[in-house]
């Protein structure tokens, strides 16, 4: 069965896959502001964030899951995250909201990745037999055209949507959201290493962004519909 617009809509997935990546995204966006608070206030501000954002992400998950996703729940209020600045600086501090917060969230953004890798493919079947189309309207157009220049033309335009298919049909967004997923444990083990540096641990949270980013941007062109 062809699978079209319509039925995306009707199905949920283009919703579910649209939501999970702006969580994604807005969770990326957190652990950045958490990691470069510079004074208290600010990192309260971040952390608690960060806690919405997860808490955000955890509930579209279960909700496409019909699971409820261990783990996120346990994060404590945002002053217990913190600790006592009696006892501890603010590095440490940071530092600690940092790393429960990444390990809670790790189990969520790993369920979230494997079903934006799921949907991926019923999103791009639209965009394939599309882009298929237009190859064959072009190769017929080139069939019909008498040999000239606009022959020639013809045979480019038939070149150039066979590439435009090509691509769309190697470039499977699956990869870009497997990537996230690795690079979020990588984060997580990053943080469970006591050696690493916290300059280290914020490049770690840079490339996670990225990878972020990269998924949301996998879905851009599935979401707006082009």
């Amino acid at each position: 069965n062809q699978v079209g617009p319509d039925e995306l809509v009707a199905s949920g997935i283009l919703e579910t896959t649209a939501q999970l990546g702006e969580k994604l995204k807005e969770y990326a966006g957190s652990l950045g502001q958490l990691a470069n608070a510079e004074d208290v206030q600010e990192l309260k501000s971040a952390a608690g964030n960060a806690v919405t954002a997860i808490g955000g992400l955890a509930g579209q998950v279960e909700k496409a899951t019909g699971t409820k996703i261990p783990g996120h729940d346990a994060i404590g209020p945002v002053g217990e995250l913190l600790g006592s600045a009696l006892v501890a600086t603010l590095e440490a501090r940071r530092y600690e909201a940092l790393r429960s917060i990444v390990n809670r969230a790790d189990p969520v953004v790993r369920n979230a990745a494997a079903i934006l890798s799921r949907n991926s493919m019923p999103l791009m079947i639209p965009r394939l037999r599309a882009a298929g189309d237009a190859f064959v309207d072009k190769v017929n157009a080139f069939n019909n055209e008498p040999k000239g220049a606009d022959w020639i033309a013809a045979i480019t335009a038939a070149r150039n949507a066979q590439a435009t298919y090509l691509d769309l049909y190697n470039a499977h967004p699956s990869e870009a959201f497997r990537a996230m997923a690795n690079a979020h444990e990588a984060l997580r083990k990053a943080f469970d290493d006591p050696t690493r540096q916290f300059e280290a641990l914020k490049s770690a949270i840079s490339e996670f962004s990225a990878k972020a980013k990269a998924a949301y941007q996998a879905l851009v062109p599935q979401k707006s519909g082009s």
